[in-house]
């Protein structure tokens, strides 16, 4: 099936059509993406999200494998960041983008465990993207906790659609009712509860509120914030209208006097561009994004979570309707400012029409590691794991443990289960994309990570590495290193007294059935190249694991090492043609004449990945060593 540069598939959690602000901004912007030339499709994914089950990855891994190769695809948050696993094996053959509303790890009243989780998973999935598209300037700079640089961010605030510009209502008489209006589904992080909190002082005077939005995605919270009305006996005086459709909230924006938004946390905040496109006034909380999203003539800010400070603002409107009518002219006037969703789509476009699979070594660099996880964890030697796990006693205090080049995490997702806690995670980490630069959430059991940017050279490894350390770790570092660089990491566990850990080094060795004759010539290039400086000194390639061994055993360490081979098939055909993609890399780059034979070997070979018919064996060594009074236990 074929696709056009102009052909765009949207890919939302549940129904499209649902009544939030994140799926009015996907029909908003399909829509003026469609009058401005895009062929754009919506598609709803059934199953759970953002804490996905087995059903909703089913229905994204379903979806992207129907859409055909390099075409254009965008994720919305909501259903991304759950579900990495089921995106990463497409990141080389489709355009993707992820649009992000808000990070999933920052919903109010999430418990820790679950908020780490959230953390992590929506990382992977980020690495997957060839862009990243956020709502606000805010939310672009949160996203550097998850590898994913500001710079690199295209910004497309919502726009909103008026049919004229609104005039301030006349002003109303103190004897009447206030007439307020609140429009998010009822939810934590909407804050209704603190709403419900600053009207208490005023039960029985002239007011009434409504809340215009779904009951039913958080009942319990509805049920508590029913509760809360009734205590502060408010009940008759705010109506719970449920979840209300565009058309049928027309008449609250033309009745309502002033509108009011407390949420704790928001992305953008549409509702505060309807509500100044309607000429009301508003109070918001600085909450998120809001802080500068609504910091607008017409708007009054107070701080998220403070119902003092908002019951006060409220006591202004109720006590002084001339403070209520000239904030109401000012919301009119901004409402002039207010931007088209004709805006936001030609921003949308942008990133768009840059978006490429193989766009920026950071990103495919993010979305190799994303890719290749599922096959390193398969791979890696449980025997040794175990092994280290038996030397290490039930620690007193965490378990100080070292990632070198850690990358995106994988490492310490895979050994986190499988040794004791508490743990304290030290991932040390050169490239800015793949290292957070803010402090990830805790993990719920006690654990800590702390992310550290730094290279590792031979002459500050004794720097880096704690000088209390339980355990020094990496995956798939060892044959890019110096020499020299393994020699100073052994001495420096011998200096510390540690264990070491240093899983999927390459051996040098591939195979590939069906078989070519042009395999061997490949394997040997590519294993030349392998000696080229990768940034430490000439690298010690495929003879990494042999020179560590003998350093560490010049040191008295037992060394143990195990196979932990790749074994790929049809079920792996898109890390089977990444990889393939770069050993031709470096295959040109060592032997530049020969590129067309390159050239019509990666052809063959991806077609044969594609069709399932291929299989692929790359050669890993595990290694486990253990210091001398290690060694020595029974």
């Amino acid at each position: 099936m074929a696709t056009s540069d102009h052909d765009l598939t949207f890919i939302v959690p549940g129904d499209p059509g649902q009544h939030t602000g994140g799926y009015a901004y996907v029909r908003e912007l399909a829509a003026a993406l469609e009058a401005g030339g895009w062929s754009v499709r919506i598609e709803g994914l059934s199953g759970r999200f953002p804490i996905a089950d087995d059903r909703a990855r089913k229905a994204m891994e379903q979806c992207l494998r129907r859409l055909p190769d390099g075409a254009s695809v965008v994720i919305d948050g909501l259903a991304l960041g759950g579900v990495p696993e089921a995106v990463e094996p497409h990141s080389q053959r489709l355009r993707l983008t992820a649009l992000i509303h808000h990070p999933l790890a920052l919903e109010t009243g999430l418990p820790d465990e679950t908020r780490a989780h959230l953390f992590d998973s929506e990382r992977r999935a980020l690495a997957s993207m060839a862009s990243v598209v956020t709502t606000s300037q805010s939310t672009a700079r949160e996203l550097a906790a998850y590898g994913v640089q500001e710079a690199s961010v295209t910004v497309a605030p919502p726009g909103v659609a008026m049919a004229q510009l609104p005039e301030p209502h006349k002003p109303r008489d103190r004897g009447t009712t206030l007439e307020l209006l609140c429009v998010a589904h009822l939810a934590p992080r909407k804050g209704q509860d603190i709403l419900a909190a600053a009207l208490a002082p005023f039960a029985g005077e002239h007011w009434h509120l409504t809340l215009a939005g779904s009951t039913t995605r958080n009942p319990d919270f509805t049920a508590r914030l029913r509760g809360m009305l009734a205590q502060y006996g408010l009940t008759d005086q705010v109506t719970l209208t449920g979840e209300l459709e565009g058309e049928n909230l027309i008449p609250l924006w033309n009745h309502a006097h002033g509108f009011i938004l407390p949420a704790r946390y928001e992305g953008y905040g549409m509702v505060i561009d309807e509500a100044l496109a309607a000429g009301l006034p508003v109070l918001s909380s600085d909450g998120g994004a809001l802080a500068e999203t609504a910091d607008r003539p017409g708007v009054r800010l107070h701080p998220a979570g403070d119902h003092t400070a908002l019951k006060d603002h409220i006591h202004a409107w109720l006590n002084h309707p001339d403070q209520l009518h000239s904030q109401a002219r000012a919301a009119c006037g901004s409402a002039r400012s207010l931007r088209t969703w004709s805006m936001t789509a030609r921003e949308f476009e942008g990133a768009l029409k840059t978006c490429r699979p193989e766009q920026g070594s950071a990103v495919f660099e993010a979305g190799w590691l994303g890719l290749r996880e599922r096959a390193d964890q398969k791979a890696r030697s449980e025997r040794l794991t175990t092994r280290l796990r038996d030397r290490i006693a039930t620690p007193q205090t965490p378990l100080a443990i070292c990632d070198l080049g850690a990358g995106t995490g994988s490492n310490q997702r895979y050994l986190t289960p499988r040794l004791p806690d508490p743990q304290q995670w030290l991932m040390v980490e050169p490239d800015p994309a793949l290292a957070p630069t803010i402090h990830q959430p805790q993990m719920g059991n006690g654990s800590t990570t702390h992310w550290w940017q730094k290279q590792v050279t031979a002459t500050n490894l004794n720097e880096v590495i704690p000088e209390k350390v339980d355990l020094i770790t990496a995956s798939a570092l060892l044959d890019l290193m110096s020499r020299e660089w393994l020699e100073a990491l052994a001495a420096t566990a011998a200096h510390r007294h540690a264990p070491l850990l240093m899983a999927l080094n390459y051996c040098g060795n591939f195979e590939l059935q069906p078989s070519d004759s042009e395999d061997q010539w490949l394997r040997k290039t590519v294993n030349e190249h392998q000696h080229r400086d990768k940034g430490t000194g000439s690298a010690t390639g495929p003879d990494a694991t042999r020179i560590l061994s003998e350093a560490l055993t010049a040191h008295g360490f037992e060394v143990l090492t195990d196979p932990s081979p790749w074994e790929l098939d049809h079920r792996d055909s898109h890390l089977q043609q990444a990889l393939m993609a770069g050993w031709c890399q470096a295959a040109r780059e060592q032997a530049p004449g020969d590129q067309s034979a390159i050239d019509r070997w990666q052809a063959q070979r991806n077609a044969q990945a594609r069709s399932g018919q291929l299989r692929i064996r790359v050669d890993h060594l595990d290694l486990l060593a253990l210091p001398p009074s290690e060694a020595r236990q029974p």
